[in-house]
């Protein structure tokens, strides 16, 4: 209100603002010689001084005041960062400056963020005392009601001009003053007309901008902003409030400085989990002597290695220790921290699973209530335990049943079957565990499966049905699909645990029989018997077995023979060489030369394990009358016979696998001692060899009396 220009003064030699009125008789100079008459009354650093009063040679009034050089808080709202609690400082300010004018029993009834100049070293003024009113000595409010403002910033009862006003009045202005600042926007937005009726009813804006604020001011600004005035706080509870509210903040800032602390002691300790897991990795293939040296002297024998990997492992639990409570002790500090919930999450969800694989009940309830209490939306699939399963089918599948898989009498069977005749399948909220799938079409044989269903995951499996023709006689299908390998350590060899992909084939339901190898040994005689000699099982000495047997199978004029075995007897004591001579025979007598081979190392145990990775091949408990080992001879006669022990079975159908004889298989199992693998359990060995993750290695020239060998072949198969 009034004109303000620079001027100087003289006698005292100091810069001084000259604020004028239009002329004596106009509302501007009357509103001028009460700023000065009550300004001159409040000696306060946050308020102008006012030095004199004088005319021009025009006769128009001015003011002499102090010059306040600056911006004002509505220039600096729209320009600058300013953070939350340098704003709620300001504020603070104006408390305290309009408390002190208060109790000089002087209103401003004009607060707004245009007359509240900042200074450039932080100072605050309060400006315009223009239409400010004074309360009479013994009275409550002023004489008058509203008589002037600012319609966005007044109260409503000095937007009434129906009553006397007092202190609250100005409150409520601070309180708009506060919104305002906080928000970012009006507390009182649209037209004059629809900002007086919004400030009558105390109506203020509640969008997007108010939700996004912190509640403890959401609270703070309501209680100013009542539209009664007794209800409101009185300026000293608005700074207590103000105070406490940033000392909470300022606790919350050195918790959270705490907490980022301890994220950052996490992210080291993790840092060093992978590190060490990749050491574990390395070192496993024999190739870390730098890494394994630090740890110490090592010998160049396998005890000593097996030292060190345990070394690596324990640095490595250590380590995800002391990362698991470093994030416990960050999210105390900082429950809010997005990042700290991510990397606990992070850390529960690899507990779960590593629960869930050893099947740990009362973990996996304890990491799930953990995991859940994080609040965050992607992991409720997790924490709740449940995943989905996709099927497709070619041809398209009649129906599907897809059953969990329960132990009765040791054995997994089906149960619970849920059935679907609407192609494709799916199943969206399947609890966690192991499931049979079944599909089913009247021209073909049934897709027959398993899988584990993991939290949160969803499995797509598309099938294709396969004729007998096309599977073979003697194989079986197994479909293609995940796989859970390796990670038993109780099997000796056991593969790292692994969630792998396995493409569909078809596997030898038994190994293959003497007579079916005899049968190669008298073609393979027929044009070169000395060749059909050296491929003619034998001891390990290399030379023929002599002892003749009850039912002789005598291909190629010689002595080879087994005590107490006939035709269907599993063919033992051949090399791996043998059988992929054998397997390449098999392939040109079916017509597809090249077709058929030894299962690969991760193809044998998923035909042993299914896809849901059970430890047996019926399921997760050894029995010994369930497969032939040295365990469930009990006096009958020891030599191995495909087939004799029909619990003996994988969900696929494939026969022999925990007991019987062993199986050679594809892969190399240390390639620089010409060893390759050999699986499955036999009948002259304990138990623990029957588990389906156990390996062997055995020289790929080698012969024994308890390995033989089964054949595969893929569907994929182009003929040469």
């Amino acid at each position: 209100m009034g004109n303000v220009s620079l001027g100087y003064d003289y006698f005292l030699q100091r810069d001084v603002a000259l604020k004028y009125a239009s002329f004596w008789q106009d509302p501007d100079s009357i509103h001028l010689w009460r700023e000065g008459r009550i300004a001159c009354q409040l000696q306060h650093p946050n308020i102008p001084s006012i030095h004199d009063w004088a005319q021009d040679e025009s006769r128009r009034p001015f003011l002499v005041m102090q010059r306040v050089d600056g911006r004002t808080l509505e220039e600096i709202l729209r320009t600058e960062s300013w953070s939350l609690e340098r704003k709620l400082i300001v504020i603070q300010q104006l408390a305290a400056t309009l408390e002190f004018a208060h109790r000089k029993r002087v209103l401003h009834l004009d607060l707004k963020p245009s007359n509240v100049m900042i200074g450039a070293f932080g100072e605050l003024y309060l400006l315009d005392w223009g239409v400010s009113e004074r309360v009479p000595d013994g009275a409550e409010t002023t004489q008058l009601g509203g008589v002037g403002g600012t319609t966005r910033y007044m109260s409503p009862e000095q937007a009434r001009a129906s009553s006397g006003l007092t202190p609250a009045s100005d409150v409520f202005s601070l309180g708009v003053v506060l919104y305002e600042a906080i928000t970012g926007v009006s507390a009182f937005p649209g037209s004059e007309t629809e900002a007086r009726l919004r400030v009558v009813s105390a109506d203020f804006d509640r969008s997007q901008e108010w939700l996004r604020i912190p509640e403890g001011l959401q609270t703070i600004c309501t209680r100013i902003l009542r539209i009664h005035p007794e209800e409101r706080p009185t300026l000293p509870e608005v700074r207590s409030s103000i105070d406490d509210y940033l000392e909470g903040s300022r606790e919350i800032r050195r918790r959270r400085k705490a907490a980022r602390a301890s994220l950052d002691r996490a992210r080291s300790a993790l840092d060093q989990v992978k590190h060490n897991r990749e050491l574990v990795s390395t070192f496993g293939d024999r190739s870390l002597e730098e890494e394994v040296r630090a740890l110490g002297p090592v010998a160049d024998d396998e005890w000593s290695r097996r030292d060190a990997l345990d070394q690596l492992e324990a640095r490595a639990v250590e380590a995800r220790s002391a990362a698991l409570l470093a994030l416990r002790e960050g999210r105390q500090l900082d429950p809010e921290s997005p990042e700290i919930a991510l990397r606990l999450s992070e850390l529960y969800v690899e507990e779960l699973h590593e629960a869930d694989r050893k099947d740990d009940r009362l973990r996996q309830r304890y990491l799930a209530r953990e995991l859940g209490s994080l609040g965050l939306a992607e992991n409720e699939r997790l924490w709740k335990g449940v995943g989905g399963l996709e099927l497709r089918s070619n041809p398209p599948a009649e129906r599907a049943v897809v059953s969990a898989l329960a132990e009765r009498e040791r054995k997994l069977v089906p149960v619970e079957p849920r059935e679907l005749r609407a192609t494709p399948f799916r199943w969206t909220d399947l609890p966690i565990g192991p499931y049979q799938v079944e599909l089913r079409h009247p021209a073909y044989p049934p897709l027959v499966t398993s899988v584990r269903i993991q939290r949160g995951q969803t499995i797509q499996l598309d099938l294709t049905f396969r004729t007998p023709e096309e599977t073979g006689t003697g194989f079986v299908h197994v479909p293609p699909g995940p796989a859970i390998v390796g990670g038993d350590p109780t099997a000796l060899e056991s593969l790292d645990f692994a969630e792998t992909w396995v493409e569909e084939y078809a596997i030898g339901r038994f190994s293959v029989t003497i007579e079916e190898y005899f049968d190669f040994l008298r073609h393979v005689e027929s044009q070169d018997p000395q060749a059909a000699l050296r491929l003619a099982p034998r001891k390990l000495t290399g030379e023929p077995l002599d002892v003749v047997c009850s039912d002789p199978i005598d291909p190629v004029g010689h002595p080879i023979h087994y005590v107490g075995c006939g035709p269907s007897h599993p063919v033992v004591n051949v090399s791996w060489s043998d059988a992929m001579a054998y397997a390449e025979w098999f392939g040109a007598q079916n017509e597809r030369p090249g077709a058929y081979t030894l299962p690969t190392d991760l193809e044998w145990e998923k035909a042993a394990r299914g896809g849901d990775g059970r430890v047996y091949p019926w399921g997760q408990r050894f029995e010994p009358t369930f497969c032939q080992t040295a365990a469930s001879n009990r006096g009958d006669s020891k030599e191995p016979e495909i087939g004799r022990y029909p619990a003996d079975e994988s969900v696929y159908g494939v026969r022999d696998m925990a007991g019987c004889v062993k199986d050679w298989c594809l892969d190399w199992f240390v390639e620089e001692y010409g060893q390759r693998v050999a699986r499955g359990g036999c009948w002259n060995q304990p138990g623990n060899r029957s588990r389906s993750a156990y390996r062997m290695g055995l020289e790929e020239s080698g012969v024994r009396h308890y390995l033989g060998f089964r054949l595969v072949h893929h569907f994929s198969y182009r003929r040469r």
